[in-house]
């Protein structure tokens, strides 16, 4: 066992806790009874387990039941070094939803440095992920393609390389968007990139496999070049240009999924970037529960937040027959300059974190949550085990979120077995 902790530690008594909580044996199964028979999705060409993957979100909806996910799960780890997921070394189970990344796709996440290397090991860690119930959602940390990291291959078939790009790439300001539409001085680079994701989702389509596309994230804030930076009818032209070109490239196993960043203030707020209900399958939004102040809890008001939140959200699904999800959440304490939960000393210990995010979306028929990944030791978003008996201050919380009823992980998705 290859422990990821880069931290200094001094005993285990001093970051550790021991393990209270147990795993209930039995397993909650989603419920599909209420799954409706036909549902409309935004590709015309979609093959069957797309619009049935929209159908069995609808039907967790409805039945209040949550989807807990989790970001690169099946390939890093804290307590093994990605050879178990931390939430199967925990529960027994692999996550209700397993995130992957185009950083992974082009090699960085995965730690290749050829295409085919990436891909290959994007591909394992997906059907991993597939083989242990999991749904899989696919995000995009695009590079600006700009960026001077992106170099020609001469390759006529991959012409350029993007192993070098990595998390920093997509928060390279650097204006570049309009030029990477048709006829920009980038269209060959972004086309490039699009290319490596549609190898991706193909082999995935040949499997039968459905995933939920969520690209553009967080176009709402500053902090990625095709945010607030980018103009609004040019991210809406961005958007519809990848969907467009999936189409083309035979990509027909794709949810599409808009997810800005929270909190959600109001439908209009909502809708301020969004590209179309033609091109958007989900709606969704990113929001954490952040801490400046690292001693005090304030997360009864980041729960009020995202209740609210939560409830535009649902609003705006309703009327637009779309499915409703919180793509992405989780603890940050960035008063101790992280941007993830401490190893031990979290203002949310003790007040059943993991539990309230279930039951906020579970009450606003919410099928789906998904948290950041485990990194190392020190980067993680969901706690993990140290041994048998041993693990990170929070662990015990997330065991009992794992036994609330209404919390469905992958052993009891119930959704590959009738494709």
């Amino acid at each position: 066992m290859r422990n990821q902790f880069n931290y200094k530690k001094n005993s285990q008594s001093d970051v550790f806790v021991t393990i209270t909580s147990k795993v209930k044996r039995e397993i909650d199964k989603a419920d599909v009874s209420k799954m409706p028979k036909n549902v409309d999705v935004v590709d015309a060409d979609a093959i069957p387990a797309v619009r049935r993957l929209s159908a069995y979100l609808f039907s967790l909806g409805e039945n209040r039941q949550v989807l807990f996910g989790h970001q690169n799960s099946t390939f890093k780890s804290v307590f093994d070094g990605g050879v178990t997921s931390d939430i199967k070394s925990i529960t027994g189970s692999e996550a209700g939803v397993f995130g992957i990344d185009s950083l992974a796709l082009v090699g960085d996440e995965v730690g290749e440095k050829t295409r085919q290397g990436a891909i290959d090991a994007s591909i394992e860690a997906s059907r991993k992920a597939y083989s242990g119930g999991s749904i899989i959602t696919l995000s995009c940390h695009m590079p600006n393609f700009a960026n001077p990291k992106i170099t020609y291959t001469g390759n006529a078939n991959y012409p350029y390389d993007f192993t070098n790009c990595c998390f920093f790439e997509s928060k390279d300001l650097t204006a570049s968007a309009e030029n990477i539409l048709e006829g920009g001085q980038y269209n060959d680079r972004f086309n490039a990139y699009l290319d490596i994701i549609a190898d991706f989702a193909l082999i995935l389509q040949d499997d039968n496999i459905p995933v939920l596309f969520r690209p553009f994230h967080e176009n709402n804030g500053g902090w990625f070049w095709w945010g607030n930076v980018t103009a609004v009818e040019t991210f809406r032209a961005m958007w519809r240009y990848v969907f467009n070109y999936m189409k083309k490239k035979g990509v027909h196993n794709f949810l599409y999924v808009y997810s800005p960043n929270g909190p959600i203030e109001s439908e209009d707020h909502y809708y301020e970037r969004y590209p179309g209900d033609e091109y958007v399958d989900v709606v969704a939004f990113d929001y954490y529960d952040d801490y400046e102040d690292t001693t005090k809890y304030t997360g009864d008001r980041f729960f009020e937040i995202l209740d609210k939140s939560c409830k535009i959200i649902k609003g705006i699904a309703d009327e637009r027959n779309k499915v409703a999800i919180i793509a992405e959440t989780g603890i940050r304490i960035i008063g101790a300059g992280k941007d993830s939960l401490m190893v031990s000393g979290n203002p949310t210990l003790g007040h059943d974190w993991y539990n309230k995010v279930i039951e906020t979306a579970s009450n606003n028929n919410i099928p789906y949550v998904l948290l950041w990944g485990n990194f190392a030791g020190d980067n993680f978003f969901v706690p993990y085990k140290y041994n048998d008996h041993m693990g990170q201050e929070m662990i015990n919380d997330f065991i009992d979120a794992y036994n609330n009823e209404k919390s469905i992980f992958g052993n009891g998705t119930n959704f590959y077995d009738a494709l």
